[in-house]
């Protein structure tokens, strides 16, 4: 048979904790569990776009660029990473099969018209057009027409498909 371990403190461990010093130190989380992870026009945008794909799609939501897009190795990798990192896209569509990025969807609202979100805006769109991936901007609202999305999704995908075949 084993022994017991010795579960009572030692002469260090009382004489760190006499003079303040732990043998451990305390972790502070200052976080609350968030209700949704989605807006209420984003989780509006999921139910509507999950009754167009239906499993034809895997719908991802808030994915980071640098899970997307991967920065060429060599000189400016680090810039490069750094620039995308932060940023995220609203939800994308992936092939249930290969986890391939088919289609980026932003939900555009009102800060969308602010200088630092347009100069965002503009790089994002010009990342997604020089990767090849469509990106969807749809407006942000309350409710949304199923049509619409499945018309916006198509379109996107077509006008990218002739763009990058024409060149």
């Amino acid at each position: 048979m084993g022994t017991k371990p010795n579960t009572k403190p030692g002469c260090l461990s009382f004489l760190l904790t006499l003079f303040n010093f732990s043998q451990k130190e305390e972790i502070s989380y200052p976080y609350l569990l968030r209700d949704s992870i989605l807006s209420k026009n984003e989780l509006a945008f999921y139910h509507s776009l999950s009754h167009v794909v239906g499993s034809k799609f895997v719908i991802l939501s808030k994915v980071r660029l640098s899970d997307i897009f991967l920065p060429q190795h060599g000189k400016g990798y680090y810039a490069a990473l750094n620039r995308i990192n932060p940023r995220h896209v609203d939800f994308l569509l992936v092939d249930p099969n290969t986890f391939k990025p088919i289609l980026g969807i932003e939900l555009d609202d009102r800060s969308h018209s602010r200088p630092d979100r347009q100069e965002r805006d503009d790089f994002v769109n010009g990342l997604y057009d020089a990767m090849n991936l469509p990106l969807l901007h749809m407006p942000a609202k309350h409710g949304y027409e199923v049509n619409e999305i499945k018309q916006g999704i198509v379109t996107t995908i077509r006008e990218n498909q002739s763009k990058h075949n024409s060149v």
